[in-house]
C-alpha cells in the first residue's frame, strides 16, 4: 500500500523507507498498490500486482525481495519461491499479525498461514518495535530472535517534525490534536466521549483522518454535542504528510486513544514528540515502547472506562512550566528515533545479510 493523492497519508511510512533505503545506496525496483474504493477496483488491482510480482521474479535477478504487509503481499512471492531460490526481507507491522476485532477467525486462519510461511522462509524479519518483535513476531509465531531486526517505520524525519519558534508549553488557548484513521478500534469516539464529560474546560480540538462514510457520519453527530460548549472541534478531512508539522507545532498535546493490540509503533505519537507536542496515549502495544507517564506525555488504559477523561483533565489543569517539561523531554524522545539514524541502521542490516558491497 503506497501514498496516493485521495489517500496521502495512506502506507506512508512504506515511501518513507523505500526513499530512506535509496539514499543509502541500495538500489530498489518497486511495485506498490494504492488505496482503492470499490470491490472490483480492489480485486483487479491484487490480481495485476501478483501477476507484477510474480513475473518481475521469475524474469530477473534480485538481491533481495523485501516485502510489507504480508498477508496481502506475501501469497505471489511464496508462489515464486517455489521455482527459484530468493532471499525475503518480511517487514511485519499494524494488522499484519495480529487479529483484529473486525477480521473474522476464517479469514485471520487464512491470513496467519501466509504470514507463518513468509516468515519462516524470510532471511531477515523487521519489526517496527521490540513490543511487536518480542510479544508478537517471537511469541505467537516462533520466529527466533536473532533472525528479527527492530526498526521504527522508517522513523522521524527531524527536517520536517520539528518545534516552532513558539515557546513550548505556552501556545495560548489549550489545544488538542488528534490524527488518524475514524474508526472506532482507533479510539476517536472514546476521545470525543470523554470530552464531552468535561466540556465546560476550555480548548480546541483539531481532527485529522480519513474514514468510511457512516464512520464520517457518526464523528459529524457526535461533533454536534459540542456546539453550545466551551469545547471547539474543527475536522480537517485528510491533511498531506507533509502538511501535518503546523498541526502538531500548534497543539498542546497529541491524543493517542488507540485501543488496537496490532498497533506495532505508532509513528503519528513521535511525529508530534518531535514537534515538541507531548502525547497523551495508550500505554498498550507499540505505543508504550516510547510513552512514558509523567515523562513526555501522560499514559492511560483505554479500556478502562474513565482513564482518558482523567488525563485530559490532568493535562489541562497543569501549569505551564509543567507542559514545557513534557514538550522538552517529548523532543528528547523524538531524537532517538530521527529517520536518518534509523534508515542508516536499516539499509547497514540489509546491506549485512545480502552481502552487498
Amino acid at each position: 500500500m503506497y501514498p496516493s493523492a485521495d489517500h496521502p497519508q495512506y502506507g506512508i511510512f512504506i515511501k518513507n523507507i523505500s526513499d530512506g533505503l535509496k539514499k543509502n545506496n541500495i538500489k530498489i525496483e518497486m511495485i506498490t498498490m494504492t488505496k482503492k474504493g470499490s470491490a472490483i477496483d480492489k480485486i483487479m488491482s491484487y490480481l495485476g500486482f501478483y501477476l507484477l510480482v510474480i513475473n518481475k521474479i521469475m524474469t530477473k535477478r534480485y538481491a533481495g525481495i523485501y516485502v510489507h504487509y504480508l498477508s496481502h503481499c506475501g501469497a505471489p512471492v511464496l508462489f515464486a519461491s517455489l521455482f527459484k531460490k530468493i532471499d525475503i526481507i518480511s517487514n511485519a507491522h499494524g494488522g499484519d499479525l495480529v487479529q483484529e476485532d473486525k477480521v473474522s477467525n476464517r479469514k485471520f486462519f487464512l491470513k496467519k498461514k501466509v504470514n507463518q510461511l513468509l516468515l519462516d522462509k524470510s532471511r531477515l524479519v523487521v519489526a517496527p518495535s521490540q513490543y511487536y518483535k518480542s510479544d508478537v513476531i517471537v511469541r505467537q509465531y516462533g520466529v527466533m530472535q536473532e533472525k528479527v531486526f527492530v526498526s521504527p517505520s522508517g522513523g522521524v524525519d527531524e527536517k520536517v517534525f520539528k518545534a516552532s519558534d513558539v515557546e513550548m508549553g505556552s501556545k495560548g488557548q489549550p489545544s488538542l490534536l488528534y490524527v488518524g484513521r475514524i474508526t472506532e478500534d482507533k479510539g476517536v469516539f472514546d476521545f470525543l466521549s470523554a470530552l464531552e464529560k468535561i466540556k465546560d474546560k476550555n480548548c480546541v480540538v483539531d481532527i485529522i483522518g480519513h474514514g468510511e462514510k457512516h464512520m464520517l457520519e457518526r464523528l459529524k453527530r457526535n461533533m454536534k454535542a459540542f456546539e453550545d460548549s466551551n469545547v471547539t472541534i474543527n475536522y480537517h478531512g485528510s491533511v498531506r504528510h507533509d502538511a501535518l508539522p503546523r498541526f502538531y507545532q500548534q497543539a498542546n498535546a497529541f491524543v493517542f486513544p488507540s485501543k488496537r493490540f496490532s498497533e506495532s509503533l505508532g509513528l503519528v505519537g513521535l511525529e508530534a514528540m518531535a514537534c515538541g507536542t507531548p502525547v497523551i496515549g495508550s500505554d498498550i502495544a507499540g505505543i508504550s515502547s516510547y510513552l512514558e507517564d509523567g515523562y513526555n506525555g501522560l499514559a492511560f488504559n483505554p479500556h478502562q472506562p474513565g482513564e482518558l477523561k482523567k488525563a485530559l483533565e490532568e493535562f489541562l489543569e497543569l501549569e505551564a512550566k509543567d507542559q514545557k517539561n513534557l514538550s522538552v523531554n517529548a523532543l528528547l524522545t523524538a531524537q532517538k528515533y530521527s529517520s536518518e539514524k534509523v534508515l542508516s541502521e536499516l539499509a547497514y542490516k540489509i546491506k549485512e545479510e545480502l552481502s552487498l558491497s
